[in-house]
């Protein structure tokens, strides 16, 4: 299969691109995937490969492939934080009521850890593996709300803070286009529930501040 060079602004690291292949498109590409129309705007083909607002398409036989992947801020207790990361961030669940939310993560999406009680962000896990169920016992939850997370993902760390890097959550909150939804002196709510999607804006800021977070903590 050919799939020929990613173009250049699509990642830094190769490592952390997920590509997902979607289904032929039957229409509108017998003349070539530099014919083919996603809604948002007419791709460009640019060295053999096809371009579209931060997706790159890889013109073979008619299937497209994309890149891109979901960020989600996954609200949970320090203590469930420290129970995954004893695990090794190779797996997280999700509550028993938030199957539907499970259902659309995908491989390749990203999981930032919001900590209650902290107000903070602790890192970030890269999803690898599709949804399953699995109710052993992993993480502590709420003192009286046994809830045994059976919604589960093999993940992978990407970049995971010490309790002292901790970035916290109040200095970021006005520049995340989702906290903007409530009103500022009520900025929490917006990581009530224990999952929601942000903006690719948001992503980039959230592991810009991580990432920085875990540098400086190295440089120290």
């Amino acid at each position: 299969m050919l799939v020929g060079q990613l173009v250049e602004d699509a990642a830094d690291d190769v490592d952390d691109v997920a590509l997902v292949v979607t289904e032929a498109v039957k229409e509108g590409v017998q003349g070539g995937v530099s014919d083919l129309q996603l809604g948002r705007g007419e791709v460009e083909v640019e060295g053999g490969l096809a371009r579209l607002d931060g997706f790159v398409l890889l013109g073979h036989a008619g299937y497209p492939t994309k890149i891109g992947s979901t960020t989600w801020i996954l609200t949970g207790s320090p203590e469930n934080f420290a129970a995954t990361r004893e695990h090794g961030f190779r797996v997280i669940g999700m509550k028993e009521r938030r199957r539907n939310l499970a259902e659309q993560i995908e491989p390749g999406d990203r999981i930032v850890f919001y900590l209650t009680g902290l107000q903070a962000f602790g890192g970030i896990a890269r999803v690898t593996g599709q949804l399953y169920e699995d109710r052993t016992k992993l993480w502590p939850g709420k003192p009286g709300k046994p809830d045994s997370y059976p919604w589960r993902f093999e993940t992978r760390p990407l970049l995971i803070l010490d309790e002292e890097e901790y970035v916290p959550a109040q200095e970021l909150a006005p520049d995340l286009e989702h906290v903007r939804k409530w009103p500022a002196e009520h900025w929490t709510l917006a990581f009530q529930g224990q999952l929601r999607a942000v903006s690719e804006a948001d992503s980039r800021l959230l592991e810009q501040r991580i990432r920085a977070a875990a540098g400086a903590a190295a440089a120290a």
